[in-house]
């Protein structure tokens, strides 16, 4: 089945899972920030994944579903978020980052937790998830045993 994972990234967790899941699968990938995106008719099966950054996903990616959506419902669909929330705020993020119709219509959904590492930070992204997390349990490392699990799901 022709694959193909389409991703934003950041910081860098996204893409090491991107990069994992199109190993696995022997899927193509694409960082749609970085890659002309492809044309989706021409793949049996699409997996979306984004980073979640002040509430939502990048707007280039928001603008393929948007662009997309009557396409992406006739493949097989993955969809992951990356986010450093625990999982019942992150699960609220689904929603507003893909919507219902696509959460109806995936196969799998995956949320990944993520790493932020704070060199990688510019000054105002380390201020607001200091402000942001002070208070909140969040992941501090991608749950490879959840992206295994994705994994397995889809291929079924």
């Amino acid at each position: 089945m022709k694959t193909i994972v389409l991703y934003t990234t950041r910081h860098g967790s996204t893409e090491i899972i991107a990069k994992n899941i199109a190993s696995k699968l022997n899927a193509d990938e694409c960082n749609i920030l970085k890659e002309p995106i492809p044309n989706l008719r021409e793949y049996e099966a699409i997996i979306i994944g984004a980073p979640i950054y002040l509430g939502s996903i990048n707007p280039k990616m928001t603008a393929l579903i948007e662009k997309n959506t009557s396409t992406l419902l006739t493949k097989k669909l993955g969809l992951f978020l990356v986010c450093l929330m625990d999982e019942e705020l992150a699960a609220d993020q689904f929603n507003v980052a893909y919507g219902n119709e696509l959460l109806s219509h995936s196969t799998a959904d995956g949320f990944f937790g993520g790493k932020m590492p704070e060199n990688m930070l510019n000054p105002i992204e380390k201020i607001i998830t200091h402000v942001a997390f002070r208070h909140k349990p969040i992941h501090k490392d991608i749950l490879t045993t959840e992206v295994e699990k994705f994994i397995e799901i889809f291929k079924a």
